[in-house]
């Protein structure tokens, strides 16, 4: 993960709020864009 300016929750925060995401679901037939995390896009 790149250096941000500035970030929301730090990791002893995200530990507790990742398992309670989902997580990210994948096409059966590998086309389009990879999902982002979803620490990338609560970030």
């Amino acid at each position: 993960m790149s250096k941000k300016r500035f970030e929301l929750l730090n990791d002893a925060q995200w530990v507790l709020i990742d398992p309670l995401l989902p997580e990210p679901k994948r096409r059966k037939d590998k086309g389009g864009r990879p999902w982002a995390s979803n620490r990338d896009c609560l970030d």
